[in-house]
């Protein structure tokens, strides 16, 4: 046992043993010794952080800065045998650390001297040269590879190539995975199961009309790098809408929380993507522009920022490329990205002598779970091999192209018929459009003032004008908010943007410019619209037909023209230099409009620049 030790205030020194006896007996005043001092704290909570540094430097195999946002730091840690992934910002970065530490030393130490050590390591990442790379979320793409994470406890992926499926472990040789809190660890793989998917789509209800692209679409989401179009399922009450839609997450990123709801906040709904490689919006019904852009977003791939704290200007970057399902009873579509975007699936009421419980679904659905993983792994594997024939073959793929090719090497692995999916497809976009278009009665007013016309110009003002009379004279009631249709003339531009795929799908092609000329035809820099029938455009004259006349073209077009190459060039330069200018459209010249009866074939791949 420690002797007792007291200050003696009357010898003005240190005292124990005998001393300390002598001095009680002589009733000197004996204090208690001082604490040690603040200095001294902060010397042992400094040697614990680097007690602490050095151990968890034993631990790290890598450190990465991520490629999106230089702030977060992720480490490669060793831990029971197996490599995993720590974001060294997360609670559970300092949680393993004590834990670790705990075990191998015994000794337990504050928060703030782990917090300590890991801001030093993320410092020395951040600032002394640690690679920038892409830390995936439980899909990855990379070097002809498809890494999918199984969010096993001994960190295990599946790798898919051309030329193998195999379990891996996920170590340095491999892309880095981060887990989320909401993530789910999956079934393996079985790969004995040839029809599962038709056994799925029988459990599902899938209409037999739309099996084919449905396990196309289902099988494409696995597909990390590419844009994948909404998954929206629709139906009557009682037609098994969330069951379905619940099945696809489960199939492809199983999580705590299957759906949720899309009526949240902006920042809540861009986290969940964040979290989520695969999200299930669960019954919805209203869209407004502000969700319809963020799902847009969130499939082609885009990034979020918002600030880290009121006190500095530091941003938190939340950067995805997402796989999303929607479902509701009559959600509805308004604007014509997101429709672009989507493929619509409706499904069928089931009657009551048909309807088994939740538990017996389950049961069938986890005893497919695993076959079904196994025939997509095996498909996609299989698509890899003739991707690259495929793409050549597909001359002009719709809007999203990648998933056009994609979802045909699919459908030829499956075993139907080439190109059927392509065909499949561009009918369900064109079904798509004629829906928006009925939304849009500007659309169809338009088209009409064109019947008898290859060119259309005229102010905004007076085109709002006539738009709205024949609006007004079919009794379309545009006042109501149920009307898609510009309520005032400085609401043209917006409208008409938003819609130009819509016009193009009928044939034309509109812009709005300002007027810079004073020739009288309009009021100077007056905002004019120009519409033209995509057949009658500079890009499709061959040698043999004569080209318009430059006065057809928008003012500010023609004096780009005579800017850049003068009035009196050949026609040949004219035309290479007006097809790389910003109003025209164009489209590869193998599939002219209008060639061969071919007046729409072509005219979801033109571009206004």
């Amino acid at each position: 046992m420690n002797p007792e030790i007291l200050f003696c205030d009357t010898c003005e020194e240190d005292v124990s043993n005998d001393k300390l006896a002598h001095c009680r007996y002589l009733r000197h005043e004996l204090l208690e010794k001082p604490k040690k001092s603040i200095k001294d704290l902060t010397e042992k909570e400094e040697n614990t952080s680097e007690k602490i540094y050095q151990f968890a430097k034993t631990k790290i195999k890598k450190c990465i800065v991520l490629e999106s946002d230089s702030s977060q730091v992720f480490a490669l840690i060793e831990n029971n045998g197996h490599m995993e992934t720590l974001d060294l910002s997360s609670t559970k970065a300092k949680s393993l650390f004590r834990y670790s530490y705990y075990s191998q030393t015994g000794n337990n130490h504050s928060e703030d001297a782990y917090a300590s050590a890991l801001l030093l390591i993320k410092a020395k990442a951040m600032h002394g040269g640690a690679p920038r790379e892409t830390v995936y979320n439980r899909i990855s793409m990379v070097d002809d590879a498809i890494y999918y994470d199984l969010t096993t406890p001994d960190w295990k992926a599946v790798k898919i190539t051309r030329d193998f499926v195999k379990v891996v472990p996920l170590d340095l040789s491999t892309p880095v995975f981060s887990r989320t809190q909401s993530q789910k660890q999956q079934f393996m793989p079985i790969f004995d199961g040839k029809n599962s998917l038709d056994d799925l789509m029988r459990l599902l209800r899938i209409p037999l009309g739309t099996r084919q692209i449905f396990k196309i679409h289902l099988i494409s989401m696995f597909l990390e790098g590419f844009p994948i179009p909404i998954m929206l399922i629709i139906g009557e009450h009682g037609s098994i809408k969330s069951t379905i839609s619940k099945s696809v997450k489960q199939i492809v990123d199983p999580s705590g929380a299957q759906t949720i709801s899309l009526s949240g906040n902006t920042e809540n709904i861009i986290l969940s993507f964040h979290n989520r490689y695969c999200i299930c919006f669960d019954n919805v019904s209203k869209i407004d522009q502000t969700k319809s852009d963020i799902l847009c977003k969130a499939v082609t791939g885009d990034g979020n920022a918002k600030r880290k704290l009121y006190t500095d200007s530091d941003e938190i970057i939340y950067d995805y490329k997402r796989k999303i399902i929607l479902n509701g009873i009559s959600p509805n579509l308004e604007f014509p990205d997101l429709v672009d975007r989507t493929i619509i699936y409706v499904t069928e009421k089931i009657s009551e002598d048909e309807r088994i419980t939740e538990e017996e679904f389950n049961k069938k659905f986890y005893v497919l779970l695993p076959l079904v993983l196994g025939q997509i792994f095996q498909t996609l594997s299989d698509a890899m091999k003739i991707y690259d024939s495929v793409k050549t073959e597909i001359k002009s793929p719709p809007r999203m192209a990648d998933f056009t090719v994609w979802g045909e090497c699919i459908s030829q692995m499956l075993g139907y018929e080439p190109l059927s999916f392509c065909n499949y497809y561009k009918d369900k976009i064109k079904l798509h459009s004629l829906d928006t278009n009925e939304s849009y009665p500007i659309i169809s007013i338009v088209e009409d003032i064109l019947k008898n016309i290859d060119h259309y110009e005229e102010t905004v003002q007076e085109f709002y004008n006539a738009v709205k009379t024949r609006a007004e004279l079919e009794c379309i009631d545009i006042n109501s908010r149920h009307v898609n249709f510009p309520k005032a003339p400085n609401k043209i531009k917006e409208h008409i943007t938003r819609l130009k795929q819509n016009f193009r799908t009928i044939g034309l092609e509109i812009d709005i410019a300002p007027h810079t000329k004073r020739d009288g035809r309009h009021p100077r820099n007056r905002q004019v619209i120009y519409i033209t029938k995509i057949k009658n455009t500079i890009a499709h004259y061959d040698d043999s037909q004569p080209l318009p006349p430059l006065s057809s073209l928008p003012d500010a077009i023609q004096e780009q023209i005579n800017d850049t190459i003068g009035s009196d060039t050949d026609r040949d330069k004219l035309v290479q230099t007006a097809l790389s200018l910003p109003y025209l459209a164009k489209s590869p010249p193998d599939f002219p409009i209008g060639q061969g009866g071919n007046h729409g074939r072509n005219t979801s791949d033109m571009e206004t620049k």
